[in-house]
């Protein structure tokens, strides 16, 4: 640190080793020296394209949140331009294409006299010859030891019967720090019975590869964990955790022990953004274990980009499917009776590849879908067992007449080609959000007489929109209304603002009328009306104005 250079440093391993964790500590011990900082984590993970780390890595080393480039190239340009005369830290974790490196950190002269680059990799010659890498080697003997009975013992006197197969459990692991920490969390206050029948075990599964050592961890945890376990290793990991215990929740999981438990396994760990987060080899450890459902012919979970496109192109879906989550960055075509066979169905996200450019910018990403190709009308079934369901850009004018998922909590069909959600009346009495925003083609929402625990309702730049149904009124539990630019509005007659806590009428520029106001006002509700064109507030408002947190009349 001494020298004022640039340098790009190196931390090489196998996985399970610790790599991330050195990496964190210094990034963690160095962050106040520097002028900016940026931990990049799970870079290999990242499937939405360079640009979007690159403006990430813009973004924490400049303060501030934007959406700074939309190609590689630009990336590499303003990285140089806007970071040369800066001094920062910066850790590249788990990068395995040289990519990485020339499109995040491609030449020393991109920053300033002192930065730091650290890389973490599995691929020593990714950093290049160039460049300082240190191995990260494995554990040895005693240190492997002392490591496991931290975990397997924490602060009891360890039992001198245990010693024997200590010794064997810890030969297994090979050294690996990773290894160690579960099998020692497998093993805490287990009996003599549980720690010979794991050994034999380890002992019976030659294979060197830790992932297929790791699984007994897995086979220690009892259905409804596991199934919370896949579930985050294979399309939830990196998620904050309120989001997790939503989904969870809503597929009737105890998501609050089900992670407690976990995590006392060793298995997952909350970071500092409270995100939950596992190490690779153990999310390895998880896919690994829905691949072999899938040789069986039994695959209950899909995440990778091509095996979901053959599943919903090809109707190729079993009984046991029960999630489908992927990223999409291109059109598809897709096959009306795709769902037809997975009726265990409880999630199907279809996400916006383009989400970080969304969230960033004012322009709306283009559809996924080609509109030559999609078939008239409506998808012809979808499984009345969801519970979670997003699918950015649906392509059809409505839901099928025959959807009735009474467990369904979560709706996003955000940018969707919805005229309506039905045109009669479904009883959806567990719904709590329901997301329609920047649907251009919606003309009505639906009759939310069946929603009654309604709590969020975003229907955000839906332009066409001329009426919001009188049976809003019918909703006690609604916390957020989001109207904001739907220009076409003229009709909303009521809304309940028993739970009410921010509403949002901003651009109803056609909207001459203020609703009529059920329940009584909370005095922290935010309401926001500026470049409305409502001319009267109802006496309701103007009675309980001084308990109003905000409200916006602007022209």
């Amino acid at each position: 640190m001494e020298i004022d250079d640039v340098r790009i440093v190196g931390i090489w391993g196998i996985g399970g080793v610790g790599k991330t964790t050195i990496a964190r500590a210094v990034f963690d011990t160095l962050s106040s020296q520097f002028d900016g900082v940026c931990f990049l984590a799970d870079i290999k993970e990242n499937k939405h394209g360079m640009h979007y780390l690159q403006n990430i890595l813009l973004s924490e080393l400049l303060r501030e949140k934007a959406n700074y480039v939309s190609s590689k190239e630009d990336g590499k340009h303003l990285i140089a331009r806007r970071l040369r005369f800066k001094k920062v830290l910066v850790v590249l974790d788990d990068i395995d294409h040289k990519d990485h490196l020339d499109y995040l950190a491609g030449d020393l002269g991109w920053f300033g006299n002192g930065s730091r680059i650290i890389a973490t990799t599995r691929d020593k010659h990714i950093i290049g010859k160039n460049n300082v890498v240190y191995e990260v080697t494995t554990l040895v003997d005693h240190e492997a030891i002392q490591l496991f009975n931290q975990y397997a013992f924490k602060e009891e006197v360890i039992d001198e019967r245990f010693e024997k197969l200590t010794s064997e459990v810890v030969g297994h692991a090979k050294g690996l720090p990773l290894a160690l920490k579960v099998l020692g969390s497998l093993l805490h206050k287990k009996d003599i019975t549980v720690w010979r029948s794991v050994a034999d075990r380890i002992k019976r599964n030659t294979s060197s590869k830790i992932v297929e050592n790791l699984i007994i961890s897995y086979d220690g945890l009892d259905r409804e964990e596991q199934e919370i376990f896949l579930d985050i290793a294979c399309f939830l990991r990196g998620r904050k955790q309120t989001e997790i215990k939503q989904i969870l929740e809503s597929c009737d999981f105890g998501a609050e022990d089900g992670l407690r438990v976990l995590i006392d396994k060793s298995l997952v760990f909350i970071s500092e953004y409270d995100t939950i987060e596992m190490y690779d080899s153990v999310q390895d450890m998880g896919r690994y274990i829905v691949k072999m459902q899938k040789d069986r012919g039994e695959c209950s979970r899909v995440w990778d980009a091509e095996d979901c496109k053959e599943l919903i192109i090809s109707n190729t879906g079993t009984m046991a499917v029960e999630a489908i989550w992927f990223t999409c960055f291109e059109q598809l075509c897709i096959n009306k009776e795709a769902m037809e066979n997975m009726k265990r169905l409880r999630i199907l996200c279809i996400c916006d590849g383009n989400e970080y450019d969304r969230l960033t910018s004012f322009s709306s990403p283009p559809s996924l879908i080609d509109l030559e190709d999609v078939p008239y009308g409506s998808i012809e079934y979808l499984p009345n067992n969801l519970r979670w369901f997003v699918w950015n850009h649906f392509p059809w004018e409505s839901l099928p007449k025959n959807f009735e998922p009474q467990r369904l909590v979560h709706l996003d069909l955000r940018w969707s080609l919805l005229c309506n959600l039905w045109t009669e009346t479904k009883h959806l009495p567990s719904l709590r959000k329901l997301d329609l925003s920047y649907s251009k083609s919606l003309m009505q929402t639906p009759d939310f007489t069946g929603m009654p625990i309604l709590e969020y309702l975003n229907l955000e730049e839906c332009s066409s929109l001329e009426e919001v149904h009188h049976s809003l009124a019918c909703c006690r539990k609604l916390i957020e209304l989001n109207l904001q630019s739907c220009g076409s509005l003229t009709r909303f007659p009521c809304v309940n603002v028993e739970s009410m806590e921010y509403l949002n009428l901003d651009d109803c520029y056609s909207l001459e009328k203020f609703p009529e106001i059920f329940g009584r006002m909370k005095p922290e509700l935010v309401i926001h009306m500026q470049g409305s064109w409502i001319m009267e507030l109802p006496s309701s408002i103007i009675e309980h104005r001084a308990g109003l947190t905000v409200l916006d009349l602007r022209d």
